[in-house]
Formats: structure tokens, C-alpha cells, sequence
């Protein structure tokens, strides 16, 4: 198990714990760019997350495991699955597939031909980092993750994850995407088209928390307890599952 952006292994304690309790072992680590990696290593990130996980796996001598990521480490998750033998199960909680899918199909060609012009990129990108605080954050944290002062890096790191490199149609694995009804950071629209790239999959499974059940944000805050009950009961049993919608 392993988190995102900009987490740490700690933060998710109460999610490792619910899932041991459940009668997993649980190992939890941070890639290169992530936490402890990153501040005491020095280790920059990369996308291509069958890397660590092949290293985990070595180190622990573990030949059958299931994979969860959490947040956009969902995305890698899915990545690592479709290189790494060694996982059976693999969990995107919540998926990315590709971030372009955010933007509306008729203006998806557009978006990619503004994005190459870097030097309004680097301006774009800078300008609106200093308006807004939240987007000062993100910028920040992800010129750290690459060891970057170049602003158009972020757009780069960004659009490193995408389709082309995700590599869905060789995730063969049983596969569970979690997501909330209102996740304005990784919107459902991302896990429907996760579901329909994974062509190859034994089953996909698909669980959307609505507001109703409070679970209907980012990564299930409100009720994470819920999330990890479905979670721990598609572990036990993938192939016939009814956390959500199989598709």
C-alpha cells in the first residue's frame, strides 16, 4: 500500500490498521519522490511505479500481494499492475487514468496544443500559483518531487501521467476503483474511463460513495471506515464482489 502526491505512510495509519485488522498483512511504503524517500534519500520521482514496488517485493521475498494506492496513487498503482506479475489484486483508490480526460473531449486538442507552448506555460503556471494559494502548494510540492525550479516541469510531471504510459491493456489482475460521488480532485469521470481501458482485467469492480453514505470526497474522507470495509471485502473475495458496480 502506498499513498500519493504529496502524503506519507503515516497519515494513513488508520487506514493500514483497518485493513491488518481485517487479516492482512499489511506493508506500507513511499516511492521515490514520496516522504522518507525523498527528504532522507534524495530520490526523485517517477511515474514508472513497478520500480519500487518490484523493489518491495524482492526485499520481503513476497511472490502474490495486492496493491493499493491511494490518491493519485491509484494511477500508479494501476502502472505497477500492468508490469509487475507478482500482483493478483490491484486497488485505485481513486484512479487517474489520464489527467487530459478531465477536460471536455472537443477540447482535448486544443489543451494539448496550449500545453506545448512552454513559455506561456511557465508564465501561465507561475501567475496563477501566485493568486491562488492551494495551486501554490501543488506547484511547489511538485517542482520538489522532481527536484525542479522550472514552473513547466509541473506540466510535464503532470502530463507524464497519462494514458499511453498507464498501460491499462495489460493490467490483467482482478481490479477495484474507488471514488466518490463529489471528488472535485479525481472526479468519477476519471474511473469510468479507467474501467472501460482495462480490457484485459479477470474483473473490474467499481464502488462510487455517494454523499448520502458521508463518503462522497476525495479518497472517502467523512467515512473512510466504509471504504475500507469495502475495501477488505473485495480483498477477500474479488471474483464475486458486490461493493459496487462490476463492469
Amino acid at each position: 500500500m502506498h499513498g500519493g502526491f504529496d502524503s506519507l505512510i503515516e497519515e494513513f495509519y488508520a487506514i493500514w490498521q483497518r485493513i491488518a485488522a481485517a487479516g492482512f498483512d499489511v506493508i506500507a511504503f513511499e516511492g521515490p519522490g514520496q516522504g522518507g524517500a525523498r527528504a532522507l534519500e534524495g530520490l526523485t520521482f517517477d511515474h514508472d511505479w513497478e520500480k519500487p514496488v518490484k523493489a518491495v517485493l524482492d526485499h520481503f521475498r513476497i511472490e502474490s500481494a495486492a496493491m493499493v494506492g491511494i490518491s493519485m496513487g491509484g494511477y500508479w498503482a494501476v502502472r505497477a499492475a500492468s508490469r509487475e506479475r507478482r500482483l493478483d489484486k490491484v486497488v485505485a483508490w481513486p484512479p487517474v487514468y489520464d489527467w487530459l480526460r478531465r477536460v471536455p473531449a472537443p477540447l482535448r486538442g486544443a489543451t494539448r496544443i496550449m500545453l506545448r507552448r512552454r513559455r506561456f506555460m511557465r508564465w501561465s503556471v507561475r501567475t496563477r500559483a501566485r493568486l491562488a494559494p492551494a495551486l501554490r502548494h501543488v506547484v511547489d510540492h511538485a517542482l520538489y518531487l522532481v527536484d525542479s525550479e522550472d514552473p513547466v516541469s509541473v506540466v510535464d510531471w503532470f502530463l507524464g501521467m497519462n494514458a499511453d504510459h498507464l498501460g491499462s491493456e495489460r493490467v490483467t489482475q482482478h481490479v477495484l476503483l474507488l471514488c466518490g460521488e463529489h471528488d472535485s480532485f479525481q472526479p468519477p469521470v476519471l474511473a469510468r474511463a479507467q474501467a472501460e481501458a482495462l480490457t484485459a482485467a479477470s474483473s473490474v469492480t467499481m464502488r462510487v460513495f455517494m454523499k448520502a453514505e458521508n463518503a462522497d470526497q476525495h479518497c472517502q474522507i467523512g467515512n473512510v471506515d466504509l471504504a475500507c470495509r469495502a475495501l477488505t471485502h473485495w480483498l477477500q473475495n474479488p471474483a464475486t464482489a458486490t461493493t459496487g458496480c462490476v463492469i
